[in-house]
């Protein structure tokens, strides 16, 4: 019997600047694991990372993600617990913690307008 066996998975959004990485794992995966997930999609070595909670306290390597009380109470699929990462610049120094909100869905144009449609949800086919 394997030792993730019986453990749920839980889901995670890491933001990066522009970019949000869904990620899931198992719930008691080492910190160090999600960053070698991470380094497969960013290209960015584990070492040049730095991962943030909502209340920008540093998610450190050595744990597991039980152990910053993220856990399949609050890392759903419906809503993924959200890190955010900073990264090593050029100069050695990691970058500040840089997250760009998500835009703003543009309003619905006129011809997805309910009141163009007919009763049965087709477009209008009124004559003139």
């Amino acid at each position: 019997m394997q030792a993730t066996e019986g453990l749920k998975n839980i889901f995670l959004i890491i933001r990066w600047r522009k970019t949000s990485l869904f990620i899931q794992v198992p719930e008691r995966a080492p910190v160090n694991e999600v960053k070698l997930m991470i380094e497969g999609i960013t290209k960015v070595r584990p070492d040049d990372q730095k991962l943030f909670n909502e209340e920008l306290e540093e998610i450190e390597s050595g744990g597991t993600l039980d152990q910053f009380n993220i856990t399949k109470l609050n890392a759903k699929a419906e809503k993924p617990f959200e890190l955010g990462m900073s990264t090593r610049n050029w100069n050695g120094e990691f970058d500040p913690l840089a997250i760009i909100p998500y835009s703003k869905p543009q309003k619905l144009c006129e011809i997805v307008n309910p009141k163009n449609f007919n009763d049965t949800g087709g477009p209008s086919t009124s004559k003139r």
